[in-house]
């Protein structure tokens, strides 16, 4: 997982390249923030993709500083795939 830093008002741009020996049918993730302004409601991402192959990227323009947790998820070619209940994380800082 590929999250930098960004300065609020900055487009942030999260990669996620999965590898497997026999192949890589999809790869999945979703961004969401440690903190959750007034009005928004919780447990929500802020932005995530789905797609089939081994690389996903996204850019997308943070709305708040903080900061903000990547969790992925891949799945192999033959149906071996990341626990929905423990994705692999990364975090970056929106300042």
């Amino acid at each position: 997982i590929v999250a930098v830093d960004v300065a609020l008002g900055n487009a942030a741009t999260v990669t996620v390249t999965a590898i497997d020996a026999g192949g890589v049918e999809w790869v999945s993730f979703w961004v969401y923030p440690d903190e959750y302004p007034a009005g928004w409601d919780d447990g929500w991402p802020v932005a995530g993709i789905n797609t089939f192959g081994d690389e996903a990227t996204l850019t997308f323009t943070p709305g708040w500083t903080g900061t903000y947790t990547v969790q992925a998820w891949a799945c192999d070619n033959l149906g071996n795939r990341t626990p929905h209940a423990t994705p692999l994380e990364a975090t970056f800082v929106v300042s």
